[in-house]
């Protein structure tokens, strides 16, 4: 029996330069994923930093109410400082608006300053209802940025939500 001898020869000169185009498909496409999923994690980011605030915020404005220090600017403020993470350097991003039931006490717009003084969000009352509630909401427009490919910016909104304490 005779063997055959296979000969090794290279690529036919119609298969020259598939593998440069298939990465020049690739790459573009896993770029945009991998910068797609770095702006989705600043996004999460930002609304768990507008969450924790309106939550603080509430919180701060609910308890020992009689003091002198809770009011409404100082929620606000509260809130604003306690939103700051990727993207939201200072406060004056975040809209906020502080309300009791559905009558709103203060607010500060985006880019606005935060109001110095202003009412106690809790006040003493005879009767628990939905006005003995204290709500804080956060507006924060976001913006996913991908190179080469533009998205409309949308808000990213959450409430928080505070029986008001009383001594």
């Amino acid at each position: 029996m005779t063997r055959m001898r296979s000969r090794r020869t290279g690529r036919p000169s119609d298969q020259r330069g598939v593998a440069a185009v298939e990465f020049a498909i690739v790459v573009p496409l896993l770029l945009v994923l991998v910068f797609g999923v770095i702006s989705f994690g600043f996004v999460l980011a930002q609304k768990a930093g507008i969450s924790n605030g309106v939550r603080t915020g509430a919180r701060y404005g609910s308890v020992n109410s009689y003091s002198e220090s809770h009011t409404c600017g100082n929620v606000i403020k509260e809130t604003r400082d306690s939103a700051t993470t990727i993207g939201i350097s200072d406060g004056t991003e975040v809209a906020v608006t502080v309300k009791r039931g559905e009558a709103t006490i203060c607010s500060a717009a985006i880019d606005a300053a935060t109001p110095a003084g202003g009412p106690a969000p809790c006040s003493s009352s005879s009767t628990p209802d939905d006005t003995e509630t204290l709500y804080v909401e956060a507006t924060f427009p976001a913006e996913i940025s991908i190179p080469g490919m533009s998205f409309a910016p949308f808000d990213l909104e959450s409430t928080g939500a505070y029986q008001c304490e009383y001594n």
